[in-house]
């Protein structure tokens, strides 16, 4: 099968950028009757879609009372996106991150993000720091994967938030992204001045007058070296790329999970390919792992992993890496694929229990690998071919699915100016 795992060139480390994996054979007259049979299960496996999902009007709305329930003691949440750049998928993770932080004592909101840029807005919402509101907007802007009005959203209730409580919830990213950044902030330790101490004792001060942080040098150093590694791994190949980011990815939790003490949880927001677990998907068999399954590895029943689907609609993406963002229209789910299953149970929106499934035959029809969608940054509908899929088992991939039948193009941030833009950084960044 043709996917972007055998695109040793491609710069996979999110989006998925593919190309032309499988062509469905055309409905009608001449269907076989093994093709007509599964048409038949199809459509029983969309309808025992349709009973077990728990339907909601809006995320504002939804009751996510039996939600938090399945998610239970947890430690760790992954809430996912097929669709990177979509406004449901936002609210609909800010309406859950909003509930476990009120009724489950969650630490922190970590994102597949720059860490020095979701370092500022996390002095915003901590109060640690004197950022005027221009500043903070302009950090928010300044992390790619949040420059629209949805995350922003999110980080203004975060900052109200915690001027109501004793427990302030921090805002992290844990990506190794953004050169720049980081240079910036080593600097003042290159001529042999003492760097922070590299510890993770939670009584240490996140912030001081300055701006600095126990915790942000090293972590910052960190993340510079491994993007160096990450940029020098995409010219050997994605597979590397990928792992190599993945690892820092996890690492950067753990030390979260740490720096925030033995009874911390976590609520990570990260595309579908990073959450879910890869043990369940075609990148397996390529020696492709992600943030999922090492979290899954390590801390079994305490990692909660939440996908997130759509059938179709417009999205927020660019044609290439580098181009400028576009509002683009979302094809339809491919025949064969998750995404035309779930269209054809006739549900507009819903929560499927996967893990505890509601059904037998929900259970067992979920076990079977399909195509799954998989959009990031970089989306092309109009290639004339199909692409944008990898095969999933999707009741092992996640415990929870949630579905949009369509969803929107998040709304756009004006991006302030950045000196040194790192070029591989989508949208002109």
């Amino acid at each position: 099968m043709k996917n972007w795992l055998a695109l040793a060139h491609a710069d996979v480390r999110l989006p998925l950028v593919a190309h032309d994996i499988r062509t469905p054979r055309a409905n009608g007259p001449t269907c076989s009757p093994a093709d007509k049979a599964h048409a038949r299960a199809d459509a029983l496996l969309a309808k025992a879609i349709a009973t077990g999902g728990e339907r909601f009007a809006t995320p504002g709305t939804a009751e996510l009372g039996p939600l938090l329930r399945r998610i239970g003691d947890a430690r760790i949440v992954l809430i996912g996106e097929s669709t990177q750049g979509t406004a449901e998928f936002y609210r609909m993770r800010d309406r859950i991150s909003r509930d476990l932080i009120e009724h489950k004592g969650f630490s922190f909101v970590a994102i597949d993000g720059d860490w020095a840029a979701a370092a500022r807005i996390d002095r915003h919402v901590r109060g640690l720091h004197t950022d005027s509101a221009e500043q903070t907007a302009d950090a928010v802007a300044s992390t790619w994967v949040g420059r629209h009005r949805e995350m922003r959203s999110f980080v203004d209730w975060l900052h109200g938030h915690n001027k109501r409580t004793a427990r302030p919830v921090a805002f992290h990213g844990l990506d190794p992204y953004g050169l720049h950044a980081p240079i910036r902030a080593v600097l003042p330790y290159r001529e042999g001045a003492p760097m922070p101490t590299d510890t993770l004792h939670p009584q240490l001060p996140f912030g001081t007058s300055d701006g600095s942080c126990h915790f942000d040098a090293p972590q910052i150093a960190r993340s510079f070296a491994n993007a160096e590694h990450d940029d020098r791994a995409i010219c050997h190949g994605s597979r590397a790329a990928w792992n190599l980011r993945a690892g820092h990815l996890f690492d950067t939790l753990k030390r979260l999970l740490e720096l925030h003490g033995p009874r911390s949880k976590g609520i990570v927001w990260a595309h579908n390919a990073h959450i879910g677990d890869s043990s369940a998907t075609e990148m397996a068999r390529h020696g492709v792992f992600n943030l999922g399954h090492l979290c899954r590895r390590q801390f079994g029943r305490g990692v909660y992993t939440i996908g997130l689907g759509t059938n179709s609609g417009t999205v927020a993406a660019a044609s290439d890496w580098c181009a400028p963002m576009e509002t683009k229209t979302v094809r339809p789910g491919l025949a064969g694929s998750y995404e035309k299953l779930f269209h054809e149970a006739g549900a507009a929106r819903f929560l499927l229990p996967l893990a505890a499934a509601p059904s037998v035959e929900l259970a067992r029809g979920l076990a079977s690998p399909r195509l799954e969608r998989a959009i990031g940054a970089v989306y092309r509908p109009e290639a004339g071919h199909e692409g944008h899929y990898l095969e999933a088992v999707l009741a092992r991939q996640f415990d929870e699915y949630i579905w949009f039948d369509e969803t929107h193009a998040v709304t756009p941030l004006a991006p302030p100016p950045l000196e040194g833009r790192r070029e591989s950084d989508p949208f002109g960044l």
